[in-house]
């Protein structure tokens, strides 16, 4: 047995009749569902009805799993964050940070993480309104004299609230927190392993370095603004 995919237009793909003891157990289980990722970005699974601890077991198949201690990080099951706007269980800050574009631990020390996992436990009314994007497709549109102009720029990434298109209600705690943690730096163009290149974007791109705030603004809200810098 091997999985079955049915590529989706324009990007990701659905594993289809997924079987779960299959994904779980079987050894080239966990390889088909990295490649099936790497080749397609997204991939869609429905109806397996993931508790926490098998959503843990099924990730690990494909890598080691982060695992943090910050607010809204189960100590129960360590490796996972319950994304719900719970005043006692989860932190406001970044359950509402999430509704706006963003690449999952870009503001994190080091590289981040290569997938995140998603299971949907409640949904209000018919279906959710989770969205994913191709960064690859974002940067093979690129003119060859826009991709030459990013080439090299670096971009440091923080959470910023102001920048966030929901109001977030920060705790004195909250605040103190932000103000204390250190901004991450990425390259703007990412070469990955298999040699494709993507850009690294969302709404924690604060600067790029080196670059006045008002060059380093239009390029991180629309890189083709590159082309009328004078540099």
């Amino acid at each position: 047995m091997s999985l079955t995919i049915q590529k989706l237009d324009p990007i990701g793909a659905l594993i289809t009749d997924p079987d779960i003891d299959y994904l779980l157990h079987h050894p080239d289980a966990g390889a088909e569902l990295t490649q099936a990722l790497n080749e397609n970005s997204v991939l869609l699974v429905r109806g397996l009805h993931l508790d926490d601890e098998t959503q843990l077991a099924l990730a690990r198949r494909m890598g080691e799993i982060v695992v943090k201690s910050t607010p809204g990080w189960s100590k129960q099951t360590p490796g996972i964050y319950r994304i719900a706007l719970d005043p006692e269980a989860n932190d406001e800050l970044y359950v509402k940070g999430s509704w706006d574009w963003h690449i999952d631990g870009a503001t994190a020390n080091g590289i981040p993480p290569k997938a995140t996992m998603l299971t949907c436990r409640g949904v209000p009314g018919a279906g959710g309104e989770t969205q994913a994007l191709s960064t690859y497709i974002a940067y093979d549109q690129l003119s060859a004299a826009e991709k030459d102009k990013l080439a090299g720029l670096k971009v440091w990434h923080k959470v910023r609230p102001e920048a966030y298109t929901e109001t977030i209600n920060l705790t004195p705690a909250q605040s103190d927190r932000l103000a204390t943690e250190a901004a991450n730096l990425h390259p703007l163009v990412w070469t990955h392993l298999n040699g494709r290149k993507s850009l690294v974007l969302g709404i924690t791109a604060d600067r790029i370095e080196g670059l006045p705030t008002a060059e380093s603004d239009a390029i991180l809200r629309h890189p083709a603004a590159m082309q009328h810098q004078d540099r």
